[in-house]
């Protein structure tokens, strides 16, 4: 139930390193959210155009976390540190061109294997 998509300026990123950030945020959603793997999915979107301070040529990333329940203060706050750390790391993105949106659904708002997760 948890999703991150992470749309990044940058052109190409290699196989590996799309593996090595899905596993990262999944294990970084998973223990901050106390959600299962088996229900994350993670979303990687390179090479897309992203203006941020009208400059589009410095490489910049806008993530988006939804997640089924509430997501309180503290949590954005942990996950917004930790997701910034993973991809300066990673994609070598500076935390200051990078934005975070948070999301928090009810039950009824999200549908998996054919019905929602309020049942």
């Amino acid at each position: 139930m948890p999703l991150l998509i992470i749309h990044c300026s940058k052109k190409a990123i290699s196989s590996d390193l799309v593996s090595q950030i899905e596993n990262e945020s999944s294990r970084i959603l998973s223990e901050t959210l106390k959600k299962s793997t088996d229900y994350i999915m993670i979303k990687i979107a390179a090479g897309e155009n992203i203006a941020f301070a009208q400059d589009s040529l410095t490489p910049a990333i806008y993530m988006e976390v939804k997640n089924v329940g509430e997501i309180k203060p503290a949590t954005s706050r942990d996950l917004a540190k930790k997701l910034t750390a993973l991809t300066h790391k990673t994609l070598e993105v500076s935390p200051e061109r990078t934005y975070i949106e948070f999301q928090q659904s009810e039950r009824h708002l999200w549908g998996w294997a054919g019905t929602t997760f309020a049942g």
